[in-house]
């Protein structure tokens, strides 16, 4: 039997997995903005659940679409696989499908639903600290500009550096010379080449 099937059958395998979890994952994001909007939605001055509602919508959007990707390249490698002509590479769509690129969506997801969650539990703690009650609104938009940075800087970071190995050491190590020190940066340099 060749090997070459084989792995990736194995590998469409683990592909049906990962949409699976991320279905539920889209599912539970979904299922817990429907509670909290059922329990919470209607009390005066929910800024805290309106924000919360709005991540955890995010979220399930953006699992949803990791969900959709992972499918398509399923898709494109079950198509690659039976066709006589191979058109498409399976080696290479593999190595698409497991670039660090492809799973920007997920780490975004998760971004936001810590946000959401974050902001649910400002909700909860609003009536015991007047701080969290005066200042709610500072609180959403720099707790959502963090939450947006952060997003940004995992998409810059996963596709700059999409078949590495350890992409976050890697934008660590191009950091212009001048702002790092000398020993330990020169061992992480080795590290990731």
């Amino acid at each position: 039997m060749d090997e070459a099937p084989r792995s990736a059958s194995s590998y469409l395998d683990y592909l049906q997995i990962e949409m699976t979890i991320m279905g539920l994952l889209s599912a539970f994001c979904v299922a817990v903005l429907g509670w909290v909007a059922d329990q919470f939605l209607p009390d005066p001055g929910g800024l805290y659940i309106f924000a919360g509602c709005i991540g955890l919508l995010v979220a399930a959007l953006l699992f949803y679409r990791q969900r959709s990707l992972l499918a398509y390249y399923h898709g494109q490698v079950s198509l690659a696989l039976s066709s006589q002509t191979r058109d498409l590479s399976v080696d290479d769509l593999i190595d698409e499908a497991d670039c660090w690129a492809t799973w920007i969506p997920y780490r975004q997801a998760f971004i936001v639903l810590f946000f959401a969650f974050g902001q649910l539990i400002l909700a909860h703690m609003k009536p015991l600290t007047p701080v969290a009650d005066n200042w709610a609104g500072m609180i959403v938009i720099v707790s959502s500009a963090l939450a947006a940075t952060l997003c940004i800087g995992a998409w810059f970071t996963l596709r700059r550096f999409r078949y590495r190995q350890y992409p976050w050491l890697c934008l660590l190590v191009s950091a212009p010379r001048s702002h790092r020190p000398n020993d330990a940066w020169t061992a992480l340099r080795r590290l990731v080449r």
